[in-house]
């Protein structure tokens, strides 16, 4: 399949390979799975914040 994709006579690819799509997803999925975790992080620093001053109080 990819040999005739790649090798057809007079016909130019107009659309991104599948391969190249999958590895473009896994991309943006990685980058949403950090940007969940920075968020998760700066939650858990507030609430710690939030929890000390509370606490004193």
């Amino acid at each position: 399949m990819l040999k005739y994709y790649l090798e057809r006579n007079g016909k130019i690819p107009t659309s991104v390979h599948p391969f190249v799509k999958q590895e473009k997803i896994k991309k943006v999925q990685q980058q949403q799975v950090e940007e969940i975790k920075f968020v998760a992080r700066i939650r858990k620093a507030f609430l710690g914040i939030l929890r000390s001053l509370f606490s004193l109080s």
